[in-house]
């Protein structure tokens, strides 16, 4: 899901470049936030906090740990999208070429 949510900022910038970019991706951008961060500090889903849930009582206790864990996971989630964007590219272009013409006649 949050790669889904990277792909079109990272497509955006492979075709135009960090000049091109907008805050179309804003809202993508929050919602993979938002989801580390449940990873992290609410599901008990991250493999160095474990089955923790943080809450308001404990969160000054672990703040710092949950921002490096969200950095540590976005990173790794960008690099392998970045990987799928690259590796796809030729699909994303016939995809987006597809979806400008449709948008065009509508």
């Amino acid at each position: 899901m949050i790669c889904i949510l990277y792909a079109g900022r990272l497509s955006q910038m492979k075709m135009l470049g960090a000049e091109g970019l907008d805050t179309g991706a804003f809202s993508d951008l929050n919602k993979a936030t938002d989801i580390i961060y449940d990873i992290v500090a609410n599901y008990g889903m991250d493999e160095e906090l474990g089955f923790l849930t943080i809450t308001e009582k404990t969160s000054s206790m672990f703040s710092t740990k949950i921002e490096e864990r969200m950095k540590l996971i976005s990173k790794n989630l960008v690099e392998k999208t970045t990987s799928l964007v690259e590796n796809n590219w030729s699909l994303i272009e016939t995809l987006a070429v597809k979806l400008f013409e449709d948008e065009k006649l509508k």
